[in-house]
């Protein structure tokens, strides 16, 4: 056993040192290089372009941004109902294939609506980035804008209230008021043993996800900021996130062995 420990503490500081070794040694090569500065200058006229081009087309933008969640999600739920009314009638093995498709359709319709919102924020922001190098454009514009994103905004709340619904529909035992802020709570507990024990995966596989995402991005952040002076927000911004997941995580942890002692 002690064997083992010595073994494991060894592996840890060999891959420690292997890529800290390699950060630095990859480090040193591209500041050498002289590449970051190609790099920079590069960025630097991507930026002006793609401010240029939001700042001349920025109605049309948010208007295909909206566009494009509207079909998606509306595609979504179309493709959804279609199968719900082949579930009525399907056997266990056929029932099982075609709740795979329903859930898939599903999270596409609901990772559209995310990508079109977060799409519309940053179009707004891009805007009003050009707007303050260039006032010669129209302050409606981006009010025309905002009202645009929140439109958009709007119904992706409206479109994930006709997700639940549906769901509901298609299994009644389902409850939870979506416009609550309980429904989660009154959601997982309709769902059956198997659906919490999916529930239950999918959330711990999220959470390896991000410990591994949220680290890589702030070191991401911190170098692109060491290099190209993009700015301490994103590194504070993303720190937070993962000391906010981290802290989440333990908190919840401690709060459910707490209530299991209690119960028992």
């Amino acid at each position: 056993m002690e064997k083992n420990k010595k073994h494991t503490y060894l592996h840890y500081a060999l891959l420690f040192l292997l890529f800290t070794g390699g950060g630095a040694a990859a480090g040193a090569a591209f500041s050498a290089s002289g590449i970051e500065i190609y790099i920079s200058g590069s960025m630097a006229a991507a930026g002006d372009v793609i401010l240029k081009g939001v700042g001349e087309n920025m109605i049309l933008l948010m208007v295909l941004d909206v566009a494009m969640a509207v079909i998606l999600g509306e595609l979504s739920l179309s493709r959804m109902k279609k199968l719900s009314v082949l579930l009525e009638g399907a056997e266990d093995e056929e029932a099982d294939r075609l709740e795979y498709k329903i859930e898939k359709a599903g999270s596409v319709g609901i990772i559209g609506s995310q990508i079109a919102i977060v799409a519309g924020i940053i179009l707004v922001a891009l805007w009003y980035s050009d707007f303050s190098r260039n006032p010669g454009n129209k302050e409606s514009i981006v009010l025309a804008g905002a009202v645009l994103l929140i439109a958009g905004c709007f119904y992706q709340g409206f479109w994930q209230v006709r997700y639940v619904k549906l769901i509901q529909k298609m299994e009644p035992a389902k409850k939870g008021d979506p416009t609550s802020m309980k429904f989660q709570k009154q959601w997982l507990e309709s769902c059956d043993e198997a659906e919490k024990m999916l529930i239950y995966q999918s959330s711990y596989r999220t959470y390896c996800f991000m410990s591994v995402l949220l680290p890589f991005l702030t070191v991401v952040t911190m170098l692109g900021h060491l290099f190209y002076n993009t700015g301490l927000l994103a590194i504070f911004v993303v720190g937070f996130l993962w000391i906010a997941m981290v802290s989440a995580y333990c908190y919840f942890c401690t709060v459910s062995r707490k209530r299991k002692l209690n119960r028992d």
